[in-house]
């Protein structure tokens, strides 16, 4: 393939990122604004699509644990590593940014790739599951049982134990699951704003972490487990995960103060889709 042909090819997922991109750094849209439609609306009706999907319930618990595994090691390190560092790291570092990345990658699965979709759509759950309730401790059931999310994945858990005809749930659900491509390719570009400052060390450090934890673990995973090849990739993919804010990772607005862990996230995202296309340029 050329690298006129390569470049043609990213051209329909770059230009909506692109977009949002602009859009942010001129001001027009706070990527925050995006969060009660994706929340209430297109996030649950793209995890209930994908979730029907073919993978055998051993590789879904395999993949879970995957996803709990990296969750764990980034949240429990980005606090320890400052102790060996002497830097203090962006909690950001802690989180693995789910709307900004797992996400939008499986929502442009949609129609094609449905083992590499519903892959990404299982370590949302579990990923997102583990850092509520790591995040909140004690009042972590009580947050959780809050996320429209977790009422899609429990249907689609239960459309596959009981074996229930489920295409007008899918019929239902399919339009805003579509609608949510567009929308989590533009909130994935306003990710990339502000831009970072390069000379940031504690931020490398972060975003070393989250490369080390997350692609680290995801090729253990890969190499130990009985995972099919497709599964691998997307398990891959979701380890490139960047750090997040609270409102990348757990889709819930924050009083968090984040200037910092949004500069964190920013430059970890410029990272992650760079080592994304480098990696899809010598697959293709």
């Amino acid at each position: 393939m050329s690298w006129v042909d390569f470049l043609l090819a990213l051209l329909p997922g770059l230009l909506p990122i692109a977009i949002g991109f602009v859009l942010a750094r001129r001001g027009w849209l706070n990527p925050d604004g995006l969060l009660p439609l994706l929340r209430y609306a297109l996030v649950p009706a793209l995890l209930l699509t994908l979730l029907l999907g073919p993978l055998a319930q051993r590789t879904v618990v395999l993949v879970g644990l995957v996803g709990v595994a990296i969750a764990l090691v980034g949240y429990w390190g980005a606090r320890l590593l400052p102790r060996l560092v002497h830097r203090e790291l962006s909690p950001a570092a802690a989180r693995m940014n789910l709307l900004g990345w797992t996400l939008p990658l499986a929502a442009l699965t949609l129609g094609g790739k449905p083992t590499l979709g519903m892959t990404l759509a299982v370590v949302f759950v579990f990923v997102a599951t583990t850092l509520v309730l790591s995040e909140h401790g004690e009042a972590g059931f009580g947050v959780l049982i809050r996320q429209p999310w977790l009422y899609a994945a429990l249907a689609a858990l239960l459309v596959r134990l009981v074996q229930v005809p489920s295409g007008t749930l899918v019929a239902m659900a399919t339009p805003l699951a579509q609608a949510s491509v567009v929308v989590l390719l533009v909130q994935l570009g306003c990710l990339f704003h502000p831009l970072p400052n390069v000379r940031d060390v504690e931020a490398w450090i972060a975003v070393a972490l989250r490369l080390f934890v997350g692609l680290g673990l995801a090729l253990l995973a890969v190499w130990l487990l009985p995972l099919p090849s497709a599964v691998g990739r997307a398990v891959l993919l979701a380890g490139l995960a960047p750090a997040a804010t609270t409102e990348q990772a757990l889709l819930v607005t924050s009083k968090e103060k984040t200037p910092r862990a949004r500069q964190v996230s920013a430059l970890s995202t410029w990272v992650a889709l760079l080592t994304f296309i480098a990696w899809w340029a010598v697959g293709r």
